[in-house]
């Protein structure tokens, strides 16, 4: 790429396993230190730009003011592994050691379905035009194949074509002396039509431009369940609710039904950032426990909405006293919304229906490891 600190080229950033582009604007070079400390502050949400620094030699935490997302690359251009929230999510310190990284905006991980194992592209826009053609004229021949071989497949158990394969003219009776085209060899006949399963479609190139919205995750299908009723002023909604048996029940019910499935407890000094394509603000946590929290907010997200959340010491915010984690709007209140964690027990379970797999999850004693250090943390 040239010389540490030589003008960087502009390349696309595209994703061939998820087929999708993760930017169209990415600088690319060997970026002298003193260049990245100018360069990584740059990367906040909604900027649009990247940084794609080959070769690898590190980053510093203190030449990132605000949280970024960095992909690790082989020389093949696959993802070797993705960091999300740098710097408060710390880089791994063994394994295979990466070619380059890809430095991205935060929720960029998370918005394109990046992951551990996917090719990337990342060339010049007008190359990327032409790798991307290359593949859709592949992926289309590769269909017709597909196409073919199931016919033929379907020939030789049942000994016949399938009715639908012949074109519709000639289905149509032959005139008197004249040879209908064999049905094993319909090529035989001049100006004869072939089946249509048989031509190539044309599929037209994805066109070289982001995606004009980070795709949110999709919200849970879940069945729907009897909306609670507001708060009254005053009502703590900490205090403990039975929840009615039965529809009559739960219509005749005054007080909302407790979601809850773990006792909370309050932690002072917790503090929780949402990812949401804003600048990242520190919220306060009125209480937590392992499978979700209850945060201080005027936000009001609708039910059902999954959200990345980042929670640390608020005293002391540092990579060993924070969890970053996805989380589901449960329920709103007087001063706040109830999250609850998107467990991987509970995806293994069923117990988070509509919940898209490639929504990442975090394991339950990841969560109690967390909440017992940073509440015994000094």
């Amino acid at each position: 790429m040239g010389a540490p600190g030589a003008e960087p080229s502009r390349v696309c950033a595209y994703n061939q396993t998820r087929e999708r582009f993760i930017s169209v604007e990415v600088d690319a070079g060997d970026f002298a230190p003193a260049v990245l400390n100018t360069r990584l502050p740059s990367l906040t949400s909604g900027c649009g730009t990247a940084l794609w620094i080959v070769p690898f030699r590190g980053i510093s935490t203190t030449s990132v003011r605000f949280p970024i997302d960095l992909v690790f690359l082989d020389e093949r251009g696959v993802v070797l592994y993705t960091v999300d929230s740098f710097p408060i999510s710390a880089v791994p310190t063994s394994g295979t050691a990466p070619a380059s990284v890809l430095a991205l905006p935060a929720q960029s991980i998370t918005s394109t379905g990046t992951s551990r194992g996917d090719q990337l592209l990342l060339y010049p826009s007008e190359e990327m035009k032409l790798r991307l053609q290359q593949l859709a004229k592949a992926k289309a021949e590769k269909e017709a194949q597909q196409a073919e071989e199931a016919r033929t497949g379907a020939t030789n158990q049942t000994g016949q074509k399938p009715a639908n394969v012949l074109p519709f003219d000639r289905a149509r009776s032959a005139p008197a002396g004249e040879k209908t085209p064999s049905a094993a060899n319909p090529a035989s006949s001049v100006g004869a039509t072939p089946p249509v399963h048989a031509a190539p479609i044309e599929v037209a190139p994805p066109m070289v431009q982001p995606p004009a919205e980070p795709i949110p995750a999709p919200a849970p299908a879940a069945a729907p369940q009897p909306a609670a009723p507001e708060p009254k002023p005053g009502q703590p909604w900490a205090s403990r609710y039975k929840t009615p048996k039965g529809w009559l029940g739960r219509l005749l019910a005054s007080d909302p039904a407790d979601p809850r499935r773990a006792p909370r407890v309050p932690i002072p000094w917790l503090a929780v950032y949402f990812f949401t394509g804003g600048k990242p603000v520190a919220y306060a946590v009125r209480d937590v426990s392992v499978s979700g929290l209850y945060v201080l907010t005027e936000e009001r997200w609708y039910p059902g909405t999954v959200l990345r959340v980042t929670l640390t010491d608020g005293r002391h915010p540092s990579p060993d006293r924070s969890l970053t984690a996805h989380a589901i709007v449960m329920r709103s209140g007087n001063d706040g919304v109830g999250l609850q964690f998107v467990l991987n027990d509970d995806m293994r379970s069923g117990r988070s229906p509509g919940i898209d797999q490639q929504v990442p999850g975090v394991d339950k004693e990841q969560v109690e490891l967390f909440l017992r250090r940073i509440q015994s943390a000094n």
